[in-house]
């Protein structure tokens, strides 16, 4: 698998002997990983593919339905591997050859590129899609997943920033923008995307995948023409929600999702999120008042914080989350 010559990355070092599978370098996975030393080194070495390929996007964002449709299109020797990067997953999933689809949910840039940094110094090539979903549709569905949305603001927000940041970064070397509107809906799109990462696409997934809980909206599996659309409009059981508003309607974030509507959201592939019912509605919207206002405040304030939780797991994950949410009070 390979991308078209301006989005391929190929390693300029080798690197030295490995260690057994059973080595030392297991340890490594049993701690959150933070940095491109050593550790990550060793597991990118250990899962031993070819070629990596890199899918970041927020969670809810309907990215694992597109690496479905990706897995789909290329040899079975693909294999998909999730963030955490476990010692046991890593045993589980090892090949020799073929493509390695590594997940990657709500990091930010710069811890993303401490992966590609690991995965360069294999001496294997690699790639990133950033797989982006338009910001309304992405929040209705994140609070839509949880059955007290505000307990969960501060993850939530998270995962607002992290989109918004990806939205707004310019183009990289090795790194292809894919938006899900257009994917979903338009054929042609897809079959620029599937050029521009050297395969033939493959039919849309007709079921919802069981990746990421399947969708928060839906109980139904299948998806026909009518549910596509449908989750283009999703936002819009969410307009009259104080949540929802107070978040849109942060001066800063109000900003930069009306630009994500207007102009900062296009691609190298002519795909661009539109939608004019969405704009005008983010263009209406006051900043909140009272204390979910100064919340949500607060945490856009402390939004680097989050680069502790990016590669945390379970309870310390949950630890950082609740320090910046307090923090955010003050």
């Amino acid at each position: 698998m390979r991308m078209v010559s301006e989005c391929s990355v190929r390693c300029q070092a080798a690197h030295g002997a490995t260690e057994p599978l059973n080595g030392p370098w297991e340890r490594c996975f049993e701690e959150p990983v933070r940095n491109a030393d050593a550790r990550w080194q060793r597991a990118m070495i250990a899962i031993q593919h070819t070629h990596f390929l890199n899918v970041v996007a927020t969670k809810r964002s309907g990215h694992h339905a597109f690496v479905d449709w990706v897995m789909a299109s290329l040899p079975a020797t693909t294999t998909f591997f999730s963030e955490s990067f476990s010692a046991s997953m890593v045993r589980a999933k090892r090949t020799q050859t073929g493509t390695a689809i590594i997940n990657i949910e709500g990091w930010l840039l710069p811890t993303v590129l401490q992966l590609e940094a690991a995965q360069r110094d294999t001496g294997q090539s690699a790639a990133t899609i950033v797989f982006l979903r338009d910001p309304l549709n992405m929040l209705a569905s994140l609070m839509n997943r949880r059955a007290q949305p505000m307990v969960h603001l501060s993850a939530i927000c998270r995962q607002v920033f992290a989109g918004l940041d990806w939205t707004e970064a310019a183009p990289r070397e090795g790194s292809l923008r894919v938006l899900y509107g257009p994917w979903l809906t338009d054929g042609a799109y897809r079959e620029k995307v599937a050029g521009a990462l050297g395969f033939t696409a493959a039919p849309l997934p007709e079921t919802v995948t069981p990746q990421g809980g399947g969708s928060s909206f839906d109980a139904a599996n299948a998806v026909d023409a009518a549910g596509r659309l449908a989750r283009l409009t999703r936002w819009h059981q969410y307009r009259q929600d104080p949540m929802f508003c107070a978040i849109l309607g942060h001066p800063q974030i109000n900003a930069r999702v009306l630009a994500a509507y207007k102009d900062a959201a296009t691609d190298l592939l002519g795909g661009r999120i539109q939608d004019a019912e969405a704009a005008q509605f983010i263009g209406s919207l006051e900043p909140a008042g009272g204390l979910l206002g100064r919340v949500v405040d607060g945490l856009y304030r402390r939004r680097d914080a989050y680069r502790r939780v990016d590669t945390s797991d379970g309870l310390t994950r949950n630890i950082h989350n609740a320090q910046i949410s307090i923090a955010a009070l003050f």
